[in-house]
């Protein structure tokens, strides 16, 4: 009966016999007894032979209250990061030593506009990596660099007009500036022969950071 139920869902069958057949067994399901279950006995094939209770606790259970101090999380941060803000800091320590003057906010503010364009520029990389460290500094960075200066001086004048009227601290940025890229684009060249591939990821990421970088570590490079 549930076949014929089933197959009834899905398609008519045409047989009068059998619909017949159907009602008539349908009917005389409900008249027939059910069928006899047989009753289990568990009383003799399970036996509880050992039985222990004892008491650890008495009393009602109170919640300690103290207050609630939650601590937002630290974000680590990135090696790209870390990497960029050392470099800031290794070319504001070396204008320190070549310059005998005060270094200023203006000239911080100079040094965190100049840095990244430097690294970005594809002229100073490809020189870097053809010439001897001598050609590149003294040679090919100057003219970039007047340049990259020109156009930062286009975005904040004031800050650059200290510098461009100042010859030996205009001279010892230059110097920084050139021996710093240099060896950032030789140490990164190396990487990028590196059959092994280690390290290139977190090396592309290291200029990007930069901005970031310097707006972090700014007030504490001084």
């Amino acid at each position: 009966m549930r076949w014929y139920n089933y197959l009834t869902q899905i398609t008519r069958l045409f047989d009068e016999v059998v619909q017949k057949e159907h009602t008539f067994l349908s009917y005389l399901e409900h008249l027939l007894p059910p069928d006899a279950h047989e009753v289990v006995d568990l009383a003799g094939a399970v036996k509880l032979k050992y039985y222990k209770l004892k008491e650890t606790f008495s009393g009602a259970i109170a919640l300690e209250k103290k207050p609630s101090v939650f601590e937002a999380p630290k974000p680590k941060p990135s090696t790209a990061m870390t990497q960029a803000k050392s470099l800031l800091q290794e070319v504001i320590n070396a204008i320190n030593q070549a310059y005998a003057g005060d270094f200023t906010d203006a000239d911080l503010v100079i040094v965190e506009m100049v840095l990244p364009k430097v690294l970005a520029s594809a002229k100073l990389k490809k020189a870097a990596s053809a010439h001897e460290k001598n050609v590149y500094v003294e040679g090919i960075f100057p003219d970039i660099l007047s340049k990259i200066v020109l156009e930062a001086y286009a975005e904040n004048d004031k800050a650059f007009d200290a510098l461009l009227n100042d010859k030996p601290k205009y001279l010892a940025f230059l110097k920084t500036l050139a021996e710093v890229s240099y060896g950032e684009f030789r140490r990164k060249g190396r990487k990028r022969a590196n059959p092994a591939g280690w390290g290139a990821e977190v090396e592309e990421e290291t200029d990007g950071a930069f901005l970031a970088a310097a707006e972090d570590g700014g007030a504490d490079g001084k």
